[in-house]
């Protein structure tokens, strides 16, 4: 996690109290600026030739494809949807006391000061953060403060997006997006390929730096990078994670610009969709990809729920009634 080190005491300084004042230092500092060339990409604890799946809502899908970007969502926007969310607690065990009141003072500075500026509140109760003392403060609650405080802040800067390790199809993650899904192929080396330019505020434009890692799955109470871990009851989705870790990451998330071409690989349809369904989405979804550039990609629904080639037609038939009564699609 990146704390006050890319935002030096100069600049957290720097930030008036004076609302009107603040509102200048904001334009000047806080403007989105796209950073391109060559970004910096850690992908070390994966291969390359992983394949890569992203299953999605339709709209994500023609938001992709339209405006040719990827949108990491921020920490406390993921939580809404699972509360366990980054709840694991690091351990600090190779961090003397010293250090750690050095940096949970740091974090408790950097949180009065950015939190306001990123969207929300702080997080904790504002007199909390004032009159924090550490002077007598025990080994373990020294890491539970800093740990709350660690957690506040990577809320409000650390955005990611999910994709699902692997080329198989998989049947729980589909009957969770429904009729009206989509998913997303593509692999490592092409997701890195794809990555164009970031829009980050003009003061952390040197410091953009993008991870893919997978998650882990356990119910440990303590992890050292509890962003990458999530409950024993999710393993099912195989998540990879693309993130961003950034002070000052708006609310809406961050956003990269792709190379749509160079990212997918191919897109299929929810194997629930009715046939006229697909057809129309499929329509849409070609003329979208032909207008980013991409008409070679190929559009099909997928064939997860297909009955086996060997059944007569009347036995097909009937299975096809049988699947829709049984495992109706299911929607959230």
């Amino acid at each position: 996690m990146k704390i006050p080190s890319i935002l030096s005491d100069k600049i957290l300084n720097s930030i008036p109290r004076d609302r009107e004042r603040r509102s200048i230092w904001q334009g000047d500092h806080l403007t989105l600026t796209e950073v391109d060339g060559t970004l910096d990409f850690d992908a070390t604890k994966m291969s390359l030739d992983d394949h890569l799946v992203r299953f999605v809502t339709l709209p994500k899908l023609f938001d992709l494809l339209g405006k040719k970007r990827l949108v990491l969502s921020r920490l406390d926007q993921h939580i809404k949807g699972d509360p366990f969310e980054c709840q694991a607690r690091r351990s600090y065990a190779n961090i003397s006391t010293k250090e750690l009141k050095k940096r949970a003072l740091a974090l408790r500075k950097y949180i009065m000061k950015i939190a306001p500026l990123s969207g929300g509140d702080h997080g904790c109760s504002e007199s909390w953060l004032k009159n924090l003392n550490l002077k007598d403060t025990s080994a373990n609650d020294l890491k539970a403060i800093t740990w709350r405080l660690e957690q506040e802040a990577l809320k409000r800067q650390l955005a990611f997006v999910c994709w699902c390790k692997g080329s198989d199809s998989s049947d729980a993650m589909w009957r969770v997006y429904g009729k009206h899904g989509a998913a997303i192929f593509t692999s490592v080396s092409r997701l890195k390929s794809s990555l164009l330019k970031v829009a980050v505020p003009k003061v952390c434009a040197r410091d953009v730096k993008l991870a893919l890692a997978s998650v882990e799955y356990s119910n440990d109470s303590e992890y050292d990078e509890p962003w990458l871990l999530k409950r024993e009851a999710f393993g099912h989705e195989k998540e990879v994670r693309l993130y961003c870790d950034l002070p000052l990451t708006k609310t809406a998330g961050t956003e990269i610009r792709v190379s749509v071409p160079t990212l997918i690989q191919k897109i299929e349809l929810s194997p629930f969709a009715e046939f006229w369904e697909c057809t129309a989405i499929r329509s849409a979804t070609t003329a979208l990809l032909e207008k980013a550039g991409a008409p070679h990609v190929q559009v099909c629904q997928s064939d997860h729920m297909r009955p086996p080639s060997n059944l007569l037609p009347s036995d097909e038939k009937m299975v096809r009634e049988v699947m829709k009564k049984v495992f109706p699609p299911v929607s959230y």
